[in-house]
């Protein structure tokens, strides 16, 4: 799916918390290597929305609103993201992106719930 993204030149925007949380990630899992390759390969097709400090208290405020356990404060940051610039389509393997009114590019099914 991500090549046809690509070639159809869809925008493909992410906040600032979900490239920290995949740098991390990827630092953390596969090593620095892997998190520079994708700095260097994927950022650079991505517009990447910085949450400033107004922002951040919504996306905490939702954070401590919604209280699921599985919820994560960058789960948040996605859908404050998503609903500042009107998204409404989600290219992530997380099914309860659905639960909060948001259609997946992905199957759900490929998602290993950690």
């Amino acid at each position: 799916m991500w090549p046809e993204l690509l070639s159809e030149r869809v925008s493909l925007i992410t906040s600032n918390y979900v490239v920290w949380e995949t740098l991390d990630l990827l630092q953390k899992k596969i090593g620095f290597e892997a998190a520079s390759l994708w700095s260097r390969d994927i950022l650079c097709v991505l517009d990447i929305w910085w949450l400033d400090a107004d922002l951040h208290q919504r996306v905490y405020e939702l954070w401590l609103n919604l209280g699921r356990r599985k919820l994560t404060l960058v789960d948040c940051a996605s859908f404050v993201t998503m609903h500042q610039c009107e998204i409404e389509k989600a290219f992530c393997f997380k099914p309860y992106f659905l639960d909060y009114g948001f259609t997946l590019l992905a199957p759900s099914s490929n998602f290993k719930d950690e």
